[in-house]
């Protein structure tokens, strides 16, 4: 959420370090989830699904969070770089 105004809200916080991560990993894909539904709003469909690269891929506890959390599947790719998915975008047009 782009706003200076805006404070982070980190309290009250958990006593366990893992649950405090946790927590900041269901708030960023909160935002993901914002950013799915205004693009819905404005015409574009819901995604059926989310594919996903870089190093938070391989991060199983993480794309279950997002999974969850956004209410479709959430698929890693099997290429790590996160231009990957750019690059095949930029393919796929060129051969139109």
């Amino acid at each position: 959420v782009n706003d200076p105004e805006k404070e982070s809200i980190h309290s009250p916080r958990p006593a366990e370090d893992h649950l405090f991560f946790q927590g900041l990993l269901e708030g960023i894909a909160q935002i993901e989830k914002l950013a799915y539904d205004h693009l819905a709003t404005m015409g574009s469909a819901y995604p059926s699904r989310v594919f996903t690269v870089g190093g938070g891929a391989g991060n199983k506890p993480w794309c279950e969070i997002r999974q969850q959390i956004l209410g479709v599947p959430v698929i890693a790719c099997q290429e790590t770089i996160a231009a990957a998915g750019t690059a095949r975008l930029v393919l796929r047009l060129e051969t139109r």
